[in-house]
């Protein structure tokens, strides 16, 4: 006897990355959106956070050279060897090469 395999109900595609929408209560703080983004009234050290408000995050859009000096600057400067695999990932996505050998880089072929 063969038994019939049920078929996968479609998935919803993911939600798109950007732009990104945190609603809060209380005024947002710059050291943690993720942490500001409850649904909980509070009052705590004196801030009574009851009203609500709404950040948008969305990505700003520069030039491939632009985002190259500052990968650039980082490799210059970093000493700290568990910084260098996500720096390796992040400059090949932008078509350079790093070199551990005086801090330098180099584009790949075909890179522009």
């Amino acid at each position: 006897m063969t038994t019939k395999r049920k078929k996968k109900a479609p998935t919803a595609p993911p939600p798109p990355a950007f732009p990104r929408v945190y609603e809060g209560l209380g005024e947002p703080c710059l050291w943690g959106l993720n942490h500001w983004a409850g649904n909980n009234p509070s009052a705590f050290n004196g801030i009574v956070q009851v009203e609500k408000f709404r950040v948008t995050v969305d990505r700003v859009e520069e030039p491939v050279e632009v985002i190259r000096e500052r990968i650039a600057k980082l490799w210059a400067e970093c000493e700290n060897h568990h910084h260098w695999a996500p720096l390796h990932a992040k400059a090949a996505k932008y078509g350079m090469e790093l070199h551990h050998q005086g801090r330098t880089w180099t584009l790949k072929d075909g890179a522009q």
